[in-house]
C-alpha cells in the first residue's frame, strides 16, 4: 500500500500589509504557501521566514516590530488567508 501525495499549488493569492513607519500596503503572499520548513522555524519562534515573504526594501520596517506586532502581523496573515482554522476549500 502507498500514500500517494497530490502535486499542490498555492492559489497565488496575496494579503496585504501596512507595517509601523509606513504608508505603503506590502503585498505578502497568503499563509497557505508556507512550507513545513517554514512552519517548523516559525514554532521554534525563528520568524526569519517573514523576510522572504517582503521585499527588501521593507526588511528595515521588519527589523523594528516587536513581539505584539510580529504576533499580530501573523495572526492577522494566518486569519486572512483562511488558514487560521484550517485551510480554506
Amino acid at each position: 500500500m502507498a500514500i500517494i501525495i497530490q502535486d499542490y499549488e498555492p492559489s497565488g493569492d496575496t494579503i496585504e500589509v501596512i507595517l509601523p513607519g509606513s504608508k505603503k500596503r506590502w503585498s505578502i503572499p497568503n499563509a497557505e504557501t508556507l512550507t513545513i520548513k517554514q512552519m517548523s522555524a516559525a514554532q521554534r519562534g525563528d520568524f526569519g521566514f517573514i523576510y522572504d515573504l517582503f521585499p527588501e526594501e521593507a526588511h528595515e520596517l521588519i527589523d523594528n516590530l516587536h513581539t505584539k506586532q510580529i504576533e499580530q502581523l501573523l495572526k492577522g496573515w494566518t486569519k486572512e488567508s483562511g488558514v487560521e482554522d484550517g485551510p480554506k476549500e
